[in-house]
């Protein structure tokens, strides 16, 4: 309000004035705050989703460069798409990561996975006693990344270096880029480990991103990932075939076209109650 002080028309403040501008002081950061922190959320998911259509781009590159052949895949020495596709990308150090996750699986103790968890560092001295993916064989030293393969898409021998691919599974990888409906095909997406096969009949995991079993690396839990958070579900950045690169409700994550023969099972949540945002 206004005081006429000496004859002079003078600004001041009364008690109520004072008290409003308090009141707004303190309301403005529970107001702002939220919408900066989903605003950051969403930042990092675009971030993340950019980060798997690059990968895309490169898988195509390399089948452009191989007559439509995809990588050979964990059977075969250096046959593991980080170490095909280096050539692609020489700055792919910048798009390992999910901004969301923050923390390696060679600093936590006894290997315990997480939804913000990165695979690797290869060969770190933490990482399973200085394991690095059979640096001689799969991998290289210093080798990490927050985003796993669709294990479907490879193109393997029959017999590989490695191991040999069991006769009932041949007929379901894709091994090439040139099929129908490659839009409904995952390819790269959100991943506790560097990839994997899934099946129909994988169980839902009692906590994300855990195996239900400890001896079991492989199966669907590793994708499973509450990473980003999109109305009320959680979702996991993905890009297909087709280089299309959007986001995959969890819940969803079996109605995907992973391999030539998944067929889509419907799955019981309840008791997974991690699986509904609060």
């Amino acid at each position: 309000m206004n005081k006429r002080i000496g004859g002079t028309l003078r600004a001041g403040f009364t008690l109520a004035d004072l008290l409003a501008v308090l009141v707004i002081i303190v309301l403005l950061p529970a107001i702002l705050i939220p919408a900066i922190q989903q605003n950051s959320a969403q930042h990092k998911n675009v971030i993340c989703r950019a980060n798997v259509k690059q990968w895309g781009m490169m898988l195509a590159m390399y089948a452009n460069d191989n007559d439509g052949h995809l990588v050979p895949g964990f059977n075969m020495r250096k046959g593991m798409w980080m170490i095909k596709l280096r050539p692609y990308g020489p700055d792919a150090n910048n798009i390992r990561l999910c901004p969301e996750a923050t923390t390696f699986l060679s600093t936590v103790h006894n290997m315990q996975t997480s939804p913000f968890t990165a695979w690797g560092i290869y060969g770190d001295p933490g990482y399973v006693n200085g394991w690095c993916g059979f640096c001689s064989d799969l991998g290289l030293k210093g080798l990490y990344g927050s985003y796993g393969i669709n294990g479907w898409i490879h193109d393997p021998p029959d017999v590989g270096d490695l191991y040999t691919i069991a006769a009932g599974d041949r007929p379901n990888f894709w091994r090439t880029i040139n099929v129908e409906n490659p839009s409904t095909i995952p390819a790269f997406g959100d991943s506790v480990w560097e990839g994997t096969i899934v099946r129909p009949t994988d169980d839902v995991p009692y906590v994300p991103g855990v195996s239900n079993s400890p001896y079991n690396l492989d199966g669907m839990w590793n994708f499973c990932l509450p990473r980003h958070q999109s109305g009320n579900q959680y979702t996991v950045n993905w890009v297909f075939l087709d280089n299309s690169a959007r986001k995959v409700p969890i819940k969803q994550l079996w109605y995907q076209k992973w391999s030539r023969n998944f067929t889509s099972r419907e799955k019981d949540w309840s008791q997974c109650p991690w699986a509904t945002p609060p």
